[in-house]
């Protein structure tokens, strides 16, 4: 990105250019493809998806709610319909909210307080 014609630009239209480009740097541009920083619905239920084929993503038997939405879950024109679809998108923001998780190191299970066992003499 070239900053020369920034130059004679006003401070709104300056602003204005700025959040575009960091809506689409940060919210994947409008594009449909599940990108890294991508918060779509289209991209969520794509990850959703791959995640059920492949035996990645597991639900309990017995959470029946959510498979009743499950079931009920639907497009109607080529877009998702939004009604009684609480819990599939819990577990599509859940799914999205994967690529910020981190495993806890070794150093963070080792701060916490010594538990000894009941019996012990201490």
């Amino acid at each position: 990105m070239t900053f020369t014609p920034l130059l004679g630009m006003s401070g709104d239209n300056l602003r204005a250019f700025f959040l575009g480009e960091v809506q689409r740097v940060v919210y994947g541009g409008g594009n449909d493809d599940a990108a890294l920083g991508s918060v779509s619905v289209e991209a969520g239920l794509m990850a959703m998806l791959d995640r059920m084929q492949t035996g990645r993503l597991l639900v309990l038997r017995h959470l029946n709610d959510w498979f009743d939405e499950f079931r009920l879950y639907h497009r109607k024109d080529g877009k998702v319909v939004k009604e009684g679809d609480d819990l599939m998108c819990a577990t599509r923001y859940a799914l999205m909210m994967l690529r910020f998780a981190r495993p806890e190191t070794l150093r963070q299970r080792l701060r916490g307080p010594i538990n000894y066992p009941r019996d012990s003499v201490y």
